[in-house]
């Protein structure tokens, strides 16, 4: 998690970063987003009581597709 000037400890990345990325540089995020695919038969519906629906679930993966 960053802290008030932006820097956060080290992390890891997945997938790895592409080769001739340079470390150590800042950079600024404007409107992040990742691709991702769905991974089929993990979608599960949440329980539903009255008007509140809880535990539902999905799993995802990133792709540079």
């Amino acid at each position: 998690m960053a802290d008030g000037t932006g820097t956060t400890p080290a992390f890891q990345v997945l997938p790895a970063i592409r080769p001739g990325a340079v470390t150590g540089t800042a950079v600024t995020l404007i409107r992040p987003f990742c691709k991702v695919e769905l991974i089929a038969g993990s979608v599960a519906d949440p329980e539903v009581h009255h008007t509140v629906a809880r535990g539902g679930s999905l799993k995802f993966q990133q792709t540079l597709r």
